[in-house]
């Protein structure tokens, strides 16, 4: 009878088999990678390029400026541009334009203005009607190429500048710049190379229109701080001004009548001859110890700074309202009406 080892039993060996099957599996599970697809893309093409040259050195407040601004879209229409901003600004520092200081900008009627395009349209500007029924910034018709289906063209943006827009001095300058937005390619920044400068404006008003009598006086008057020689202006001298000034007063050099001989103004105050007579001039009602009137350029009788011209952002300029006059006459005068122009004016300081 042939013996039966206990290996080669059926029982043992399917156990086995299972065993040696089950340890060969695990591996085979944690050794699977998965993988995936990704797509690739890059667009060319460059940001827009914009360029400013304007001619004139120097401008004036009240005056109108057209400014060409010119575009190229790469080789893309001007069509795909979404919008640009076009400012006019004062930089005390002078030099070129910087994107960073177009970026920080915030426009007054003093100091700088902003104009927007977006297709087909331009707007904001500051400062509309002004409180003295003038006006300061005028935003005029600015135009965009007749055809954007193109890649390059100019738009134009035209405007009137301010009263107050403030006067530059050395090195300063105002700038000039714009900022195109591309929908897909970025932006474009092009300024003027040097700017420009902004000469000295000044308004001067007397509201309402005054005439300074001072009747029936006599001959020999003196200066004083009250009675005859006294009289008020009794108006309100505006003063609307885009850098620092002076407050003068003058006076013709003759004052006249139809039936004796002139009144001559002495500017020194002496009146030691016949048909001379002095004037003395102040902002309030004391009377000063100098400030005698003079031909030209006048006397200073104060000093201002930049001041407004009416809107909320420019200031309110300056009222003054308390200007007074003082008169003084010759010993001898011809009996007669005397009429002169007495002149309130801002020179530069």
């Amino acid at each position: 009878m042939t013996e039966t080892k206990w290996y080669s039993r059926p029982g043992y060996v399917l156990v086995s088999l299972a065993l040696v099957l089950g340890f060969s599996l695990m591996p085979a599970t944690t050794s699977m990678v998965s993988a995936q697809g990704a797509t690739g893309s890059f667009t060319t093409g460059n940001p827009p390029t914009v360029t400013i040259v304007y001619d004139p050195g120097s401008v004036t407040p009240v005056t109108e400026m057209d400014v060409p601004v010119n575009v190229t879209n790469g080789d893309r229409n001007l069509s795909e541009l979404s919008n640009m901003t076009f400012k006019f600004w004062y930089d005390a520092n002078g030099g070129a334009a910087s994107e960073s200081d177009f970026n920080a900008l915030s426009p007054t009627t003093q100091d700088g203005i902003s104009i927007n395009w977006t297709p087909g349209s331009f707007g904001g500007l500051v400062a509309n009607a002004t409180s003295y029924g003038s006006a300061s910034w005028v935003k005029l018709t600015c135009t965009q190429p007749a055809d954007l289906d193109v890649t390059n063209g100019i738009f134009w943006f035209n405007f009137t500048i301010g009263k107050a827009a403030r006067k530059t001095l050395g090195g300063d300058c105002w700038q000039i710049a714009a900022v195109v937005n591309s929908t897909t390619y970025g932006k474009g920044f092009g300024s003027d190379a040097e700017g420009v400068t902004m000469s000295y404006y000044s308004e001067v008003t007397i509201s309402p229109a005054a005439t300074v009598d001072w009747g029936l006086v006599a001959p020999g008057l003196a200066f004083a701080d009250d009675g005859d020689s006294e009289e008020s202006l009794g108006a309100n001298v505006i003063y609307i001004v885009n850098s620092n000034y002076t407050e003068n007063v003058s006076s013709s050099a003759n004052w006249t009548n139809t039936t004796a001989s002139n009144a001559t103004l002495d500017a020194s105050g002496a009146c030691g001859s016949p048909q001379q007579f002095s004037l003395k001039a102040n902002v309030s009602g004391t009377l000063p110890g100098g400030n005698l009137v003079d031909v030209s350029p006048g006397v200073t009788i104060d000093t201002g700074a930049i001041t407004g011209d009416g809107t909320a952002d420019g200031g309110s300029g300056n009222n003054e309202t308390a200007n007074t006059l003082w008169l003084k006459l010759a010993s001898s005068f011809e009996t007669a009406t005397y009429n002169g122009t007495i002149t309130y004016s801002a020179p530069s300081a």
